[in-house]
């Protein structure tokens, strides 16, 4: 456990020092949305086909760190709290409820889409602490529409 809170307070001087190099002008904000953008257009332009590879190389390494991080079983267990109280698709803090489920549907909806939610959880069953974790399906199951038979109910009532 000490080893994880010397790993958080170490992150928390990053993020103050950025903050004061912020606060103080020395560094510029920019809009991380307009930096993905060019970095994205420069990135076709010169590689047309390196975005797969590019998203498989950032995926490996994060899950790489990931693997490395929760080899220790203090570090696994606070993590594995978290992520179960806390953890949440991407854009449920700034969508709007029925969009995000709209677009969990689309994307997850169905057998086969189904099949693809439960790819996503069994990779995260292989994280040390992890292994019967359920992110995305449990997701599914409590938010979205999984089939046209469910009785009306609309994304929001699971």
């Amino acid at each position: 456990m000490a080893g994880y809170l010397e790993e958080v307070a170490s992150v928390r001087r990053t993020l103050d020092s950025r903050y004061d190099d912020l606060e103080s002008g020395r560094v510029k904000p920019i809009d991380g949305e307009e930096a993905f953008r060019k970095l994205r257009e420069k990135s076709e332009r010169l590689h047309p086909a390196s975005d797969v590879l590019d998203e498989s190389r950032h995926f490996f390494f994060y899950y790489r760190q990931a693997e490395i991080r929760l080899e220790r079983p203090a570090v696994a267990r606070v993590t594995r709290l978290l992520v179960d109280r806390f953890w949440a698709p991407v854009g449920s803090g700034v969508q709007p409820r029925d969009e995000l489920c709209f677009l969990g549907a689309y994307l997850f909806g169905g057998a086969e889409g189904r099949a693809a939610a439960r790819k996503v959880d069994d990779t995260i069953r292989r994280l040390p602490g992890f292994a019967t974790v359920r992110l995305l399906d449990a997701w599914m199951d409590r938010f979205v529409e999984m089939s046209p038979g469910s009785k009306g109910k609309s994304y929001g009532d699971r």
